[in-house]
């Protein structure tokens, strides 16, 4: 459910009509599905795109399942009220053989979680850490 904050501030950002494309606060249960990867960044540099399809599954269950070229990874993931996201546990993943350098970096990103927003179809993840911060954009599957 909507935050009376946030539903005031989406209510005024459509009253001003500049900021249409803004992302808007995501519910608890609209995460639950099946996203591909579609766009990867680091400090505003694109890593490029996918040269793969990359699914990302989050789950009613607080798991989180990716499948990479050789690997697969999953954790277990809280959401907070303020779209806040965090993997107490961090990123698992099989060690089987080699991944590309971009799903390297998606599990550097997806490792550091830190929030996420919702604009339609499209969900987008944001980290900070080590390597900086990391965006992902997805759609749904």
């Amino acid at each position: 459910m909507i935050s009376k904050i946030n539903l005031i501030g989406l209510l005024l950002c459509l009253i001003a009509s500049g900021c249409k494309d803004q992302p808007v606060a995501v519910d608890r249960i609209s995460i639950i599905h099946q996203w591909k990867v579609i766009s990867l960044s680091i400090n505003d540099i694109s890593v490029g795109k996918p040269q793969r399809t990359y699914l990302m599954d989050f789950y009613t269950d607080k798991n989180i399942s990716l499948k990479l070229e050789a690997n697969g990874c999953g954790a277990i993931y809280n959401l907070l009220e303020n779209g806040e996201i965090r993997l107490p546990e961090g990123l698992g993943c099989t060690k089987v053989c080699c991944d590309s350098n971009f799903s390297v970096n998606l599990t550097h990103v997806i490792s550091d979680l830190d929030h996420y927003t919702l604009n339609g179809d499209t969900l987008t993840l944001w980290s900070k850490g080590i390597i900086g911060v990391g965006k992902i954009k997805l759609v749904k599957n």
